[in-house]
C-alpha cells in the first residue's frame, strides 16, 4: 500500500509532518551526507519516497534541529496537545 494515500490506507498525518518538516528546512538525506547515526524516525523509509520523489535513496531524516522544534511546529500546525507524540 501507499503508507502516504488515504485511499490506499495511508496516514494523511505522516504526509503532513513531512510537509512541516519540508517546509521549515529539514534537509532530505542530510544525515546520509554528514554521516550521523540515524535518529528516531517518525516513519521507516519507504512511506515517503513517493512524497520526495522517484529517488529510492531519498529518505527524509530527522536531524537534531527538527527533532527539537517538531512539537512547537505541529503544534502551531493544530496539532492536539494531548496526542502521544507530546
Amino acid at each position: 500500500p501507499d503508507y502516504l494515500d488515504p485511499g490506499d490506507g495511508g496516514c494523511p498525518e505522516l504526509r503532513a509532518c513531512v510537509e512541516i518538516l519540508l517546509r521549515n528546512g529539514a534537509d532530505v538525506n542530510q544525515a546520509d551526507l554528514k554521516g550521523n547515526p540515524p535518529l528516531g524516525r517518525l516513519f521507516a523509509a519507504p512511506c515517503f519516497r513517493s512524497n520526495l520523489g522517484d529517488h529510492s535513496s531519498d529518505v527524509l531524516w530527522i536531524t537534531p534541529a527538527d527533532r527539537s522544534r517538531i512539537g512547537s511546529l505541529l503544534l502551531q500546525h493544530g496539532a492536539d496537545p494531548q496526542c502521544r507524540i507530546f
